[in-house]
């Protein structure tokens, strides 16, 4: 094999490095942000523009 390869292969195949990416950050925390961006996008689109006021009220 080159070089190359056989040092990936040995990097991806650690037990760390293999843990690491199983759970790079947990489903509660993305869906959580993803649920929070909805409602932001939902309620003030970055097309229109809202006064202080307005979204306060919101």
């Amino acid at each position: 094999m080159f070089l190359p390869i056989k040092e990936l292969l040995i990097v991806t195949e650690r037990k760390r490095f293999l843990a690491d990416i199983r759970m790079p950050s947990p489903t509660e925390k993305t869906s959580a942000l993803e649920s929070q961006h909805k409602v932001v996008c939902q309620f003030a689109p970055k097309f229109l523009s809202f006064s202080y006021a307005a979204m306060k009220q919101r």
